[in-house]
């Protein structure tokens, strides 16, 4: 072969080399060592995540298979030993791919994050005005962001949007009744719920219950952009009566009106009394957002839903992440309201008060300029016809409020409101 086939044969594999490697990154070429360190964690997630959650299934499968054959057999020797060579083979598969995913994330929240962000947010897709296309946050952001080591730039400002903090704004409470049968009865605040349900079906002469209780925590009043927030949940059912049903909780989070991503979760079955399940997860506030944000809690049991929805708006006015929680509103005082003189006393956010009719009693937390939380009367004191939910919210000079409330968790909102002035 003479030097100008030697020649030609070499520049076509390069060109053929060149080809593949900027068509596996999908058109982008990292400019320096720095960004293809990047990129190549970045695809390292991608792949990892994906196979992890496949690995996941085939043991479930595999685990379904040997159980089933068991059971058909005698006992854990009735298992086919390829089956369980196979199970153990696939268990070490997963070790090692949670083993690289963990290495690329540590690496990437070591020299990457500050940069480019929380590579979860690959999960998130936004429009790219060049290709008019939409791409994941973390493909974008090393595309046009281009890392420089010495100036680690707050991904936030990432997308060419003004930085700032999200501020829980609102809470509320939802509660959709079972429509064909007698609906549970939810009592519960922010944090926690708790709901019994006693009914009767066609097939069933005695009465069929359903006790659960559901707590949830790490909510955050406020949250930088990119911030990391770990969700925990637990759900205890105490009551079934083998009714068919059972309960579960389920965490939602994204930007209304969106598209919604999957947060922790945890169910039990109607077999399952006695019993407490727990689950956790990770998710990261966006950035380069002026949407609002939510996070929603939804406990069922049966046809029955309490929800809670938390709210959130960026501010957007100021790139600084202030380091200190923002002042509570001043609830402490006596105020005449709707029904009689109200004292209430204040512990940092948690308001507690009495009122003049019937011996009543409050109770509630400051989210904002509001207090939300539940109202109480003699001489039972207890719901649904001596007790309920109220919110409050302040004025501006802080002098009055103006308010609502409905009895139970059920019950719809009065038209009489409940106002007050100090």
């Amino acid at each position: 072969m003479n030097n100008r086939l030697v020649n030609c044969f070499r520049g076509l594999v390069l060109l053929v080399f060149s080809f593949s490697l900027v068509a596996a990154q999908g058109g982008f070429t990292p400019r320096d060592v720095n960004e293809a360190q990047a990129w190549r964690i970045y695809n390292q997630y991608l792949t990892s995540t994906k196979k992890i959650d496949q690995l996941k299934a085939e043991i479930k499968m595999k685990r379904g298979d040997i159980n089933t054959t068991s059971k058909s057999s005698i006992g854990a020797a009735g298992a086919d030993p390829k089956d369980v060579e196979q199970l153990t083979k696939l268990r070490e598969n997963l070790k090692i791919e949670e083993t690289r995913l963990e290495t690329a994330m540590r690496v990437w929240d070591e020299k990457f994050f500050r940069r480019y962000g929380d590579l979860a947010e690959s999960a998130v897709q936004i429009y790219d005005p060049v290709t008019k296309q939409n791409m994941d946050k973390i493909r974008y952001r090393i595309i046009y962001n281009r890392f420089d080591p010495t100036k680690q730039e707050d991904p936030s400002a990432a997308d060419g949007k003004k930085g700032g903090r999200w501020t829980l704004a609102d809470v509320t409470r939802n509660v959709q009744k079972d429509k064909s049968y007698t609906p549970a009865d939810w009592s519960g605040g922010e944090n926690s719920a708790t709901g019994t349900k006693s009914y009767q079906t066609i097939n069933t002469t005695g009465t069929l219950q359903i006790v659960a209780a559901f707590n949830w925590q790490g909510i955050p009043k406020t949250a930088g952009q990119n911030e990391k927030v770990n969700l925990k949940i637990n759900l205890n059912q105490s009551v079934n009566t083998e009714t068919g049903y059972g309960s579960w909780i389920k965490v939602y989070y994204g930007e209304p009106g969106g598209v919604e991503s999957d947060g922790p979760s945890a169910e039990l079955g109607w077999r399952d009394a006695g019993k407490s399940v727990s689950a956790q997860s990770t998710f990261v506030f966006p950035s380069g957002s002026t949407n609002q944000f939510r996070i929603r809690v939804y406990c069922k049991i049966a046809g029955d839903v309490y929800e809670v929805i938390y709210l959130y708006k960026l501010d957007s006015g100021s790139k600084s992440i202030p380091t200190s929680t923002p002042a509570v509103a001043n609830w402490k005082g006596d105020w005449q309201s709707t029904w009689g003189n109200l004292s209430l006393e204040q512990n940092g956010d948690v308001v507690t008060g009495n009122y003049e009719h019937d011996g009543g009693r409050i109770s509630g937390k400051v989210i904002g300029n509001k207090i939300i939380g539940t109202w109480s009367e003699g001489p039972t004191y207890a719901g649904p016809n001596d007790a309920g939910e109220f919110e409050f919210t302040l004025s501006p000079n802080g002098k009055s409020f103006t308010g609502r409330w409905k009895y139970g968790t059920n019950g719809a909102w009065q038209a009489k409101p409940w106002t007050g002035t100090r």
